[in-house]
Order: C-alpha cells, then structure tokens, then sequence
C-alpha cells in the first residue's frame, strides 16, 4: 500500500483525521503501508499560508505543528516492516517515503521563485534550496534532498524510497533520485500508460542501480468497476510473480464519503485472504530492496546451485533470509518449492 500526501490540506482530508482513519484501517489488519510525503506544504506552515493565501483559501496550514507532533507521538517509523506489521510501542507504523520538497506538476507546486505557476515542472524557477547545478537532473536531486533534510529535523527519519509528484517526470528523475539517497523508486522512468495498461516487472532505471516499483491504475478506488480492475491486477501479479503497488493516498478521498475507504478494506482482505498466504506484504523500500539483492539479473547477492544431491544456496547480502522460497523445475515439467533459511 502506497499513498501520497501533498499538503497538508483540511479540504481533503490530508490531515491528522484523514491519516488516523488510514493508519487506523492499516492497523486492523496489520497492512504495512507507505506515505510518500512532499515537504514544502505539509511540514513548513511560511510557506503553507503563502500558498493558502495565494489560493484564496484556508488549508490548515496553522494546524502544522500539531501533525508533527501527532506523527511523532503516534506513528513509529520504518523502512521495513513486514506483515504482520506491528509497532513496538506506538499505535501505528509505516514507512515515510520522499515526494519532494516542491510538488512538482500539481497546484501545489505554484511559488514565489516560479511566479506562482500551478503544475509547474522543472526549470520554472530557481528556489532557495537549488545548489549551483540548475539543470534538470541538478534541480530534482536537490529537490528530494531538501525533503530529506526536513524529514530528520520533524521526524529523525532518512527516507530510502521516492514517488513521483504529479506526472512531474523525465529523463533525468531516476539518475536524480538515486544521487539523492533514494533506493526504491515508483513512477521515476515510466509514462502514464505504464499505470494504466501494462505492469511493468521491477527493474533498474537507465544508470542506475535503484529499483522501480510502478504503481497500479486506478488509485483510490470509488466505486465496484475501479475495484474490479485492482482485483485483475492483484491476480496478475501474483500469476507472474510480479510486486504489486496499492495507489492509495492515506485521505481515502474521505471529503466525498465511505467509498474510497470501504473499497481499500476490501483489497486488503483480498490480498491478505484471497491467496493462501502466498503474497507477501511489506513497505515499498522492503519490497523493492528485497528484489534487488534477491532475484534482480543485474546486482542480486543470493545465488542457487544445484550440486546433486543437494541444493545449495549462498547469502552473500547483508540481511538475514528466512523461509526464503526456492523454486524448482523438476525433470517431467514437474515443479515444486522448498524453503531454505539462510542468515
């Protein structure tokens, strides 16, 4: 489950209400879950009632010290956090993932330095957090790192994952996002009819070794035809192996009503009960970190032989696998699975 969060926004509940619902759902079920969090209006309240005051309405921005303070109190912060997932000893846990400082190609990317320009992108205007490289590539990396430095002054958390803002994209983003610190990416190298038509497996952006989870089309489900296309992705993924990224923003589009929400719970039954155990659950920086060192051609460190009798298998990554699966073709198109522990 990925969502995002642009603003913090009491029209659409991107607020604390709006979260505790998500993180209250995701608890239930113990559903790990990861919010992507763009900094400039969610955390800063300047220049969120500069950008308030430029929209002509009130957002909440007074409200955001008090969501700093709710987060940090209430909600414990991973970059892994396997289901069941649990908090050790607060009510709610989850991933923080990077959305950027400035929310590119969305209204809430309008700024003094880009002359209040709605779904501005790169290139727009030269902000106080840019270094002296202003290129596309310059200004994206500088963009996420300025998000991380506000993540550990609020939070004492260094995000490992990135989404894309918008459809706020190009050439340079994932090259950005990795010099950024930013390991598991969703959205950097793809178009909109990656979402929407094909599911592209995980895979390492062109000159990078980061990894591309891409998210799954329709977002915030509505109603039974958005839940049906979310349910074929569900049984795709799991006929082809393939990770599968929820697109769920954590406000559950609660303005309109039950809907959003109703239809998520439904999902997470789906994939929790649906498949005999067989998908696995976890954050997107997990996920996209375990494909990596496990099963990616071109940097994995967990090898397989087959030295008959046996079968040996060799842990050359820096984490502990347990019950980690092994599949096996037999000779006679027979197939079978066997689990091997290996620290």
């Amino acid at each position: 489950w990925r969502g995002d969060m642009d603003l913090y926004d009491t029209l659409t509940a991107q607020t604390v209400e709006g979260l505790d619902a998500a993180l209250g759902l995701a608890a239930r079920y113990a559903m790990p879950q990861t919010l992507c969090l763009s900094t400039r209006l969610t955390l800063d309240p300047e220049a969120a009632r500069a950008w308030a005051a430029h929209d002509g309405r009130d957002h909440g921005a007074e409200q955001i010290p008090r969501f700093i303070e709710w987060m940090n109190r209430n909600v414990e912060l991973r970059h892994a956090a396997a289901y069941p997932a649990k908090g050790a000893e607060k009510p709610y846990v989850m991933e923080l993932g990077n959305h950027g400082h400035l929310h590119y190609d969305t209204a809430a990317a309008a700024a003094p330095e880009n002359g209040w320009t709605s779904h501005a992108r790169m290139g727009a205007g030269r902000y106080p957090w840019m270094g002296e490289d202003a290129s596309s590539f310059g200004e994206q990396r500088d963009n996420i790192r300025e998000a991380a430095r506000w993540f550990e002054r609020c939070f004492a958390f260094i995000p490992r994952s990135w989404a894309k803002p918008g459809r706020g994209n190009d050439s340079e983003t994932a090259r950005a996002a990795e010099a950024a610190g930013c390991e598991v990416l969703s959205g950097s190298d793809i178009r909109a009819r990656d979402n929407v038509l094909f599911q592209p497996p995980p895979h390492h952006p062109a000159g990078t070794h980061a990894v591309e989870l891409t998210s799954r089309y329709p977002p915030d489900p509505q109603h039974i035809h958005h839940l049906a296309m979310l349910v074929f992705w569900l049984h795709r993924s799991h006929r082809l192996a393939r990770p599968m990224v929820f697109m769920c923003h954590q406000h559950m589009r609660q303005w309109e009503g039950p809907a959003c929400t109703r239809f998520t719970e439904e999902m997470l039954r789906r994939a929790l009960g649906g498949f005999h155990g067989d998908l696995y659950a976890d954050t997107m920086f997990a996920i996209g970190s375990y494909w990596r060192e496990v099963l990616s051609p071109e940097t994995r460190r967990v090898w397989v032989e087959v030295r008959w009798p046996r079968l040996m298998v060799r842990n050359d990554s820096d984490r502990d696998l347990v019950n980690l699966p092994v599949d096996l073709e037999l000779a006679g198109d027979g197939r079978s699975t066997v689990t091997v522990s290996v620290p």
